[in-house]
């Protein structure tokens, strides 16, 4: 059973908390592995309700890093996080 969108978001909290709480020196923390991890599945959760849209659309809004991340951020395998954030707002899952 897949995780649900409020689950996602709460899981973001505490591996941001987490990743925070690292030793500056750390250069590849495993904390930094599992927020990029979490924040990409908030990206590509698929939105079934106008409500999970707008839970979703709210924590990004109000959160600067994942903002930034769907501005600025692409990858090989996934393409620009902009574009799977707004396929999954109209309920897309990603392949």
């Amino acid at each position: 059973m897949s995780a649900s969108l409020h689950e996602l978001i709460d899981a973001f909290a505490a591996a941001r908390a987490a990743f925070l709480a690292t030793p500056d020196d750390d250069d590849n923390p495993a904390e930094w592995d599992a927020y990029c991890k979490v924040e990409d599945a908030i990206i590509n959760y698929p939105c079934q309700t106008i409500e999970g849209a707008r839970l979703k659309a709210r924590f990004f809004l109000d959160n600067p890093q994942p903002h930034e991340t769907l501005r600025n951020c692409v990858n090989d395998d996934d393409g620009w996080a902009l574009d799977r954030f707004l396929r999954s707002l109209l309920g897309e899952v990603r392949s």
